[in-house]
């Protein structure tokens, strides 16, 4: 992994900053993005003196601002000349309905149209630096979405569920991996989703709901080095050379939801998110 430049988002806590941590033990130079200078130096700090290891960065990218992301990639393409790996695993979930400075509820604007623009903003160089790798962290809560509701996405016809808001963003992470596979099929760039299971201590974070709290508590919850291991894996492993368009329940490969597959909501999706982010 010597040499190679890895860009992990949501970098400063969790997952992320797990995954962060064990690249720089691998030796790979990372950029730690994170939305929050501070909690972002500290946690840059404390990864530094728990490995030994100089070669990280932190960039700074708010994913609720589709400005803060054209000006992150702007910034990251003047100090850096190719991306091998892109972990995005930045995301959110709110409580209650809010719009982001552009309009667009914030579970749909961070979760997937966060991912979208980033990999898109980068797919250039991420192409001229193949072989190369996107790795986007989903959950198995997509499972649970039974109708896509893209003519509703900022939820103006319907009552605003938090849990709906976001495993239908999480189901949008899945449909995005097995399109932009599909688009990248010519290229020797390859790009899979994965579920690390739950983790615990980022959930009692962010979830409000005392009651899926509880149910959360009934299971195996995974801890987030193990969480880490699993998207090292997917983003390093000679075993995974080649492996695209695939969807991961921890290390186990699994065929996704028939509504994930349907190709023409996967087209329906990135013309609204094209549209959107104004990516063209």
């Amino acid at each position: 992994m010597k040499c190679k430049i890895c860009i992990v988002t949501g970098a400063n806590s969790g997952i992320g900053r797990e995954t962060a941590k064990q690249l720089a033990e691998l030796d790979a130079h990372v950029i730690m993005v994170v939305r929050n200078e501070e909690k972002g130096r500290t946690a840059l700090e404390e990864i530094k003196e728990e490995t030994g290891k100089d070669s990280l960065d932190l960039m700074i990218c708010d994913f609720a601002s589709q400005k803060s992301i054209r000006n992150f990639v702007e910034k990251f393409k003047e100090k850096y000349n190719r991306l091998d790996i892109l972990v995005n695993n930045h995301g959110v979930m709110p409580s209650n309905k809010t719009l982001t400075e552009d309009g667009i509820e914030s579970a749909f604007a961070i979760n997937h149209l966060g991912y979208f623009l980033l990999t898109n903003l980068l797919l250039d160089m991420i192409k001229a630096s193949s072989p190369a790798r996107i790795l986007n962290v989903c959950s198995g809560s997509y499972g649970a979405v039974r109708k896509i509701r893209l003519d509703d996405y900022n939820f103006d016809k319907r009552r605003f569920s938090w849990f709906k808001a976001y495993s239908e963003s999480k189901l949008y992470n899945v449909m995005f991996t097995l399109d932009l596979a599909d688009r990248l099929k010519n290229s020797n760039v390859t790009v899979n989703t994965f579920t690390p299971g739950f983790t615990l201590t980022n959930l009692g974070q962010s979830l409000r709901s005392m009651r899926l709290i509880k149910k959360l508590r009934s299971r195996k919850a995974a801890s987030l080095s193990e969480a880490a291991k699993i998207a090292i894996y997917f983003a390093t492993s000679q075993e995974m050379d080649g492996v695209s368009g695939k969807y991961y329940m921890k290390m186990d490969m699994k065929e996704t939801t028939k509504i994930a597959q349907d190709k023409r909501s996967q087209r329906e999706l990135w013309d609204l998110s094209e549209k959107l982010t104004k990516i063209n």
